[in-house]
C-alpha cells in the first residue's frame, strides 16, 4: 500500500514519547509522524506540549487522561521523575495498581489518543475547526486507486482502502458507482451489489464487526459487466472523499491510444469537476504509459481526480 502506515507509526511515536523521561524536546524531534498528524512541524516545544495536553485532557476516559499524563511526564510530580518505571510505581501507589496493569492501561490509552489525534477534535488542534468531523464513523488512513484504460475504453480499476473505524460494530463499508460493473473482492470480504436509481451500491461485509481503532484493509477490483453501458470511453477518474482521508493516491495507466492532454484537480464540487487544464496541474506521460497523483487531507464529499482529453479540442470545452 505504497508505504503508508501513519496510524501504526503514530502509535509507535506515542509509545516512544512516554519512555525514559517522557515528552522531551529531544524525543519530540524524532517523532515525525506525531508532528505531521498534529500539524506541529515548525512549532516550539512548548506549543506542541500544550497541544498534546489539550488532546489528552479531551479524552472521554478520565483514566486514560491520568495514565497518559503520568506516562509522558506531563503533569504533577511526574515531570521530575526521569524513568517511566518509577513513574508507574508512583502512580501505582496512588491508584492501588500494579505496574503491569498500569502498562496495559497505557497501551489502551495510547490507542485511544491516536484516534483522537487523527480526528483532530481537541481544543488545541492545529487543523481547521470542523474539517475532519464531517463523518464520525471512520477515517481513511490511505486510499489507492489504479485504473487501466485501453484504446480509450475502461478495462478495470483496482482500489485499496486502509481504514480506521471510530466506533465499534461496523459490519460493512458501502461504495456507490454510477457505472455498471462487476466487483471482485481481493481482501477477505463478501460483496453484495444492488441497483439504485443513480447506479449501483456495493456493500463489503467483513467476517465480524470491526473494532474501534483497529486498522482494516479493503481491496477489490471493478470491471465492466459486459453490457453496452459499461463500454465507457473514459475521460476522467475521480473520487468523492466523504470520509476524512489522510493520504490518497490515484494512478491511470493508458494502453494503446494516449490522451493529448492530462491534468489533475482536487476539492471540487460535483458540477465543477474536472476543472481546467491550467499549466500547474498538467501531467505528462513522457515516455511512459501512466500518470499518478498523491493528495493529503481530503474531506467533505468534494471530488479529486485525474482528467484527460483525447483531442485538444475537447479541453477547450471545459
Amino acid at each position: 500500500m505504497y508505504g503508508i502506515n501513519q496510524y501504526e507509526d503514530l502509535i509507535s511515536d506515542l509509545v516512544y514519547l512516554r519512555k525514559d523521561a517522557g515528552f522531551t524536546p529531544r524525543r519530540l524531534r524524532e517523532a515525525m509522524t506525531f508532528l505531521e498528524i498534529t500539524g506541529s512541524s515548525g512549532d516550539t516545544y512548548e506549543a506542541v506540549k500544550t497541544r498534546l495536553v489539550s488532546a489528552i485532557q479531551g479524552l472521554p476516559s478520565k483514566r486514560d487522561t491520568a495514565v497518559l499524563m503520568m506516562a509522558m511526564a506531563l503533569g504533577g510530580d511526574y515531570f521530575n521523575i526521569p524513568l517511566l518505571k518509577h513513574r508507574r510505581e508512583h502512580y501505582g501507589d496512588i491508584a492501588g495498581l500494579k505496574p503491569d496493569t498500569i502498562a496495559d492501561h497505557e497501551s489502551s490509552a495510547i490507542n485511544e489518543l491516536a484516534i483522537y489525534l487523527l480526528s483532530a477534535r481537541y481544543a488545541q488542534s492545529a487543523l481547521p475547526s470542523g474539517v475532519p468531523t464531517i463523518h464520525n464513523v471512520a477515517i481513511h488512513e490511505c486510499i489507492q486507486v489504479t485504473t487501466l484504460v485501453r484504446d480509450r475504453l475502461w478495462v478495470e480499476t483496482r482500489e485499496i482502502y486502509r481504514t480506521i473505524p471510530l466506533i465499534d460494530g461496523v459490519e460493512y463499508f458501502e461504495i456507490s458507482s454510477d457505472i455498471p460493473a462487476i466487483v471482485t473482492p481481493v481482501s477477505a470480504v463478501v460483496v453484495r451489489s444492488e441497483t439504485v436509481s443513480s447506479g449501483l451500491k456495493h456493500r463489503f461485509y467483513f467476517d465480524k464487526p470491526l473494532q474501534r481503532g483497529k486498522l482494516v484493509e479493503l481491496s477489490f477490483i471493478m470491471k465492466p459487466d459486459g453490457t453496452r453501458d459499461s463500454e465507457l470511453i473514459l475521460k476522467e477518474e475521480t473520487r468523492a472523499f466523504h470520509l476524512p482521508t489522510m493520504k490518497s493516491y490515484m494512478e491511470v495507466l493508458f494502453l494503446g491510444d494516449k490522451p493529448k492532454l492530462i491534468w489533475h484537480y482536487a476539492g471540487l464540487p460535483v458540477f465543477e469537476r474536472p476543472g481546467n487544464p491550467v499549466r500547474e496541474r498538467l501531467l505528462d506521460l513522457g515516455n511512459g504509459s501512466s500518470v499518478g497523483v498523491e493528495w493529503n487531507d481530503q474531506f467533505g464529499g468534494l471530488y479529486s481526480g485525474i482528467a484527460w482529453a483525447w483531442a485538444l479540442a475537447e479541453s477547450s470545452k471545459k
